[in-house]
């Protein structure tokens, strides 16, 4: 029995203006299946990683060592990064479907060990073994894409959007609520976790059962592996390992001019030189495959979604903790801030799915998103340490208008300017991109603001008290009372009184609004470098058609005359092109 279809409205256009219509096509109930377990994973995969971030303190203490906390979500950042572009080179020759079940089922296997553990060294072995999930990342991008007609490509990676911002919603609703009172019951949450990707593995398992593709068909075991770039895996994997280890250990315990952040540091720019240079000279058709940057769009994207990712993870870092600091609200509440920028998500991606679908345009999303982007960060700046919640609920909503229209829409624009062949690995490039720019923004901004507080708190705190009579030879004493948050301390050092507290406990929070400040002007600055890029972008309306690229429904590959080009095939065409 054939399985139930869904008729897509206008299928029927043309892409060649007076030529035959192409038959109708159909979005079969298979296909909306496979859109929905891709979608769960994906969902899983936020649960998990906004929960590396967020819970990595609350973590760290209950086993007895905060030093390491950071390593949780640099575990899993070094996987996107590393994992992604091979992953997703391999995929089109072995296919999607494995890929995807094997890692979320490791991701299950992390999640045990991670909620069994009892020392910071288990737990972060856990996160290594759920990273593998992450290198799958770029598949569910591109699943979503390639089941569904072109035209209707806004919709797909709309709803990747939509369910990527309420795991974010639901790891930071959910898993404060569970460390509220109790730190050790961060166990329920990543046996929570735990259940999402079991039920993501199976979800996928089942639902995503596509056709096997051309290149499997075609090739045997040892062509394919012939095929795979190797010498770029290396390269690649190895050198962003190693510059993201060198910049993770900057000021994390070390400084720039110890041999634990340069020695890796430079050899991994090293070997990420080294890696352009052979992709462009040496190998025509590895993993930078040289009929990707046949269209601008492409190489535009990977810059926009480096500063995006740049921008992003300053909010990510230092949104939340400025709403603690400055408005003295509980973790949980400043949390709850900081979901906005996921619910307020939820809304835009779908909003920016719809447009791109209804005007078939991708620049004048982009152009709004990192304009509204943009004016967030530039609003942060004026944050005063005096500001109430008000200010910071309104801006909150600012940024997820900007990332909801710019993550939806760059994936599009990016997938739409490759071969249809190309999309996973297209998908890979944009995502490591975005990882690699919230690796630098994370040295970069605790540089900034490590640099601002040793230089503020003093200056603004010496300015506020000595006017009031404080003897200098207490300063360091105070300096120190005040950072430990503990008032007490503040309390017994000598020469303090009630007015001079005050005045110091001012000058504190106004010495952190301006480090805080200094992040935010960084931000800016990396999005208004995106905003330009956005406005370079170019339209192609023609794009979005009625074809599948990569239809589940094997009787459709007939109807359709589906045959994805071969990577050989595509690479004699540019070169006659090129002669021409």
């Amino acid at each position: 029995m054939s399985s139930p279809n869904i008729d897509l409205l206008g299928a029927t256009q043309g892409s060649q203006g007076d030529g035959p219509a192409p038959p109708k096509v159909h979005v079969h109930m298979g296909t909306v299946v496979a859109v929905i377990a891709v979608n769960f994973a994906l969902f899983g995969q936020l649960v998990s990683l906004v929960g590396s971030g967020f819970l990595a303190q609350t973590m760290a203490t209950a086993l007895g060592d905060t030093s390491k906390a950071v390593w949780f979500s640099t575990s899993l950042t070094i996987a996107t990064i590393t994992l992604n572009p091979p992953i997703s080179q391999a995929a089109d020759y072995w296919g999607r479907k494995w890929f995807l079940v094997v890692t979320n089922a490791l991701a299950v296997v992390g999640c045990i060990v991670i909620s069994r553990s009892e020392n910071i060294a288990t737990c972060i072995v856990g996160f290594c073994i759920m990273g593998v999930s992450f290198g799958s990342q770029s598949l569910m991008y591109s699943v979503v894409s390639e089941v569904l007609p072109r035209r209707y490509r806004g919709i797909g990676q709309g709803s990747l959007n939509i369910s990527s911002a309420a795991g974010g919603s639901f790891a930071l609703l959910v898993g404060g609520a569970l460390v509220r009172h109790n730190a050790y019951h961060f166990r329920i949450y990543w046996y929570i976790t735990c259940g999402v990707y079991a039920v993501a593995t199976v979800g996928v398992f089942i639902g995503y059962d596509p056709p096997t593709r051309p290149l499997q068909r075609t090739l045997t075991a040892c062509q394919k592996l012939r095929e795979l770039d190797w010498i770029g895996f290396f390269l690649i994997t190895a050198g962003l390992t190693l510059f993201a280890i060198g910049l993770q250990f900057s000021g994390n315990p070390y400084s720039w001019r110890d041999g634990p952040v340069l020695g890796p540091f430079i050899v991994g720019v090293c070997l990420l030189i080294t890696f352009c240079l052979y992709e462009w000279l040496g190998r025509s058709d590895g993993l930078l495959h040289h009929g990707l940057f046949q269209d601008r769009n492409f190489a535009i994207a990977l810059f926009a979604i480096f500063t995006e990712g740049l921008a992003f993870l300053t909010s990510n870092s230092y949104f939340a903790y400025e709403v603690a600091v400055l408005t003295h609200v509980s973790l949980f509440k400043a949390v709850v801030h900081f979901s906005i920028f996921f619910f307020g998500g939820i809304i835009c991606s779908a909003l920016a799915g719809l447009m791109v679908t209804r005007t078939k345009s991708v620049r004048e999303p982009l152009v709004f998103g990192f304009a509204v982007l943009l004016a967030y960060n530039a609003c942060m700046i004026s944050i005063k340490s005096t500001a109430g919640e008000g200010f910071f609920w309104a801006f909150a909503v600012l940024g997820s208008i900007g990332l909801g229209f710019i993550l939806t829409t760059i994936t599009i624009a990016a997938q739409m300017s490759a071969p249809p062949e190309m999309i996973s690995v297209t998908t890979g490039l944009l995502i490591a991109c975005r990882s690699v720019g919230g690796t630098i923004a994370l040295a970069v901004n605790n540089a900034i603001f490590s640099n601002s507080i040793n230089h503020s708190v003093p200056s603004q705190i010496t300015r506020a008290v000595l006017p009031l009579g404080f003897p200098a030879q207490n300063l360091t004493a105070l300096i120190h009372a005040l950072l430990s948050n503990k008032p007490a301390l503040v309390a017994k050092v000598p020469g303090i009184n009630q007015e001079i507290a005050l005045a110091a406990e001012g000058a504190l929070f106004k010495a952190y609004a301006i480090s805080f400040r200094h992040v935010w002007i960084a931000a800016t600055s990396f999005c208004a470098a995106g905003f330009l890029a956005s406005c370079l972008f170019r339209n192609n309306k023609s794009n979005f058609t009625a074809e599948i690229d990569a239809p589940m429904a094997r009787e459709l590959e007939e109807v359709q005359g589906f045959k994805l080009a071969p990577r050989s095939e595509h690479q004699e065409m540019v070169n006659i092109e090129r002669a021409i």
